[in-house]
């Protein structure tokens, strides 16, 4: 920054205040990305560089999304969008109108939310950008569950899933993959949850609470034994887990074994003071 400023390249500043409000925002400080995004914007604007000027009202949108202040966050998306095709910004317009679904998923304004996701769909997957397609899907996947379609929404996270895969994110996959195993348990469809919880669980074996997820659908499908050998191996990455111990302990309870659920209710508070679902467990285990 000091250099750019030194030599008065203020499209080389500008740049640098953007990425600054980027990092700031990943850090969750919002008004002080804000305030970069803003200082960046005003000279991107007076160098003329409307991609710059784009890329930062999209960013501008994202945080102000984050801040629940949507009808500014639709403002800039707009702009945003505006500009994009403008320049013939294709990448830009597609994430544009990922930014406009997300903002409607806020608001709970699911046939906007999938209209909006869909335009990006159709264009992260003209320019080839896998991954931006397999985020949009993840999207819109949330969208038909908030309109209570839950058959599209598997359908989408498993389109997402694959994406995923075919960009080598494998923890972005196994998260989609897990919230399709959980549609399908919510669904009662607990056998196919199973199915994709091991999916899941294959692609990253170290993982402890993928493999803890599997253990938790075998418990549902009361297959005990192998629940507790699945159990013990997530020990072997993650001894000290809190959810391993109170995984254990809703085994125990499955096998209506009351000093087993005392035990490890007792070791799961022990490692996570003041968590209700080990405290319930223990209060059940010591009912009369």
């Amino acid at each position: 920054m000091g250099l750019f400023q030194a030599v008065g390249a203020r499209l080389g500043e500008a740049n640098v205040l953007k990425a600054q409000g980027d990092v700031l925002s990943f850090q969750d400080k919002r008004d002080e990305a804000l305030e970069k995004y803003e200082g960046a914007l005003g000279l991107f604007q007076a160098v003329g560089d409307r991609l710059g000027e784009a890329n930062v009202l999209k960013a501008q949108g994202d945080v102000r999304r984050i801040l629940r202040e949507y009808d500014i966050a639709q403002e800039h998306y707009q702009q945003a969008l505006a500009l994009y095709r403008l320049i013939g910004a294709k990448q830009g317009e597609a994430n544009s109108f990922l930014g406009l679904g997300r903002l409607a998923l806020a608001q709970e304004n699911w046939p906007v939310a999938r209209q909006m996701t869909e335009e990006a769909i159709a264009r992260h997957a003209a320019n080839q950008d896998r991954f931006g397609t397999a985020l949009d899907y993840e999207t819109l996947a949330q969208a038909y569950v908030g309109g209570a379609d839950t058959e599209a929404a598997m359908n989408a996270l498993r389109v997402a899933a694959l994406g995923y895969i075919e960009t080598e994110l494998l923890d972005r996959a196994a998260s989609a993959l897990t919230n399709l195993g959980n549609l399908y348990d919510e669904a009662e469809r607990l056998e196919e949850g199973f199915g994709v919880y091991k999916e899941a669980a294959a692609l990253l074996p170290a993982a402890g609470w993928l493999q803890r997820n599997v253990a938790d659908s075998l418990i549902r499908l009361e297959r005990l034994d192998e629940a507790e050998a699945q159990l013990d191996r997530a020990a072997q990455t993650e001894p000290d887990a809190p959810y391993l111990a109170l995984h254990r302990a809703a085994l125990a309870k499955a096998r209506n074994d009351r000093a087993g659920v005392v035990q490890w209710a007792e070791e799961a508070l022990r490692r996570s003071p003041d968590w209700d679902e080990a405290q319930a467990l223990l209060d059940w285990a010591q009912s009369v």
